[in-house]
């Protein structure tokens, strides 16, 4: 079984750090390309020197990063704002929304063959929300691309570190549980390790996860066999 490379956006963020923790400690990933507007630092020392950096205009990220993820078999988006962070719905589609599927045209026209795509739980193209509309668009047209796998991580509120929570989960994480990003981190990348030797006889496959499937995998992800 080959080495894998992949390559991951929104790594500075709370899930996208912890998924590429979890990507350095496995043996069987030999290289992870971080792609962002500024460079990611590990905030861990195992295996932080598989981490390179590609500092690209995320406006452009189509045409920038494909030079970046060429031999890459892996992408992963961890990539996400609000519409009050963004500054308003205009602004969180050019930056949601196209950063996301841009960044999956660079993927697919690099050659690579599998995406992992953090999504909402409730996403969906024809939801009455504004935001889970966004979400569930992102999800149909990055899988219209054509990847051969796609797996859609559909968590409800995460439970992010003080410095990286938003208002409303701070508020939410006092009354409701919360999915730790740990754990997200932990399933996204089992998913992709696990899923390695399989994938190569499979088209067009969609996996879609939740709030239990992501405990599930996070719990594989920690037995000693893994």
């Amino acid at each position: 079984r080959m080495p894998i490379k992949a390559a991951v956006i929104g790594a500075t963020g709370a899930t996208g750090r912890e998924l590429v923790r979890e990507l350095c400690a496995s043996p069987k990933v030999e290289k992870i390309v971080c792609i962002g507007r500024r460079e990611f630092v590990p905030p861990f020392q195992e295996g932080k020197d598989k981490v390179t950096n590609a500092v690209v205009d995320m406006a452009n990220i189509e045409q920038q990063a494909e030079q970046h993820v060429k031999g890459c078999d892996y992408a992963f988006s961890a990539f996400g704002t609000t519409k009050k962070d963004a500054g308003g719905k205009q602004q969180f589609i050019a930056i949601d929304k196209m950063t996301n599927v841009n960044f999956a045209k660079a993927c697919k026209n690099a050659g690579v063959q599998n995406f992992s795509l953090v999504s909402s739980q409730g996403a969906a193209s024809n939801s009455m929300f504004f935001y889970l509309r966004i979400k569930g668009e992102i999800e149909n047209e990055i899988f219209s691309l054509g990847f051969k796998r796609m797996s859609i991580w559909q968590p409800g509120a995460l439970g992010r570190p003080a410095e990286l929570q938003r208002f409303a989960e701070k508020c939410l994480s006092f009354i409701a549980p919360v999915l730790p990003c740990p754990t997200l981190g932990k399933a996204i990348a089992h998913d992709a390790i696990s899923s390695e030797a399989s994938v190569n006889s499979a088209e067009g496959v969609k996996a879609v996860f939740g709030n239990s499937d992501i405990y599930r995998l996070a719990a594989a992800a920690s037995e000693p066999s893994q």
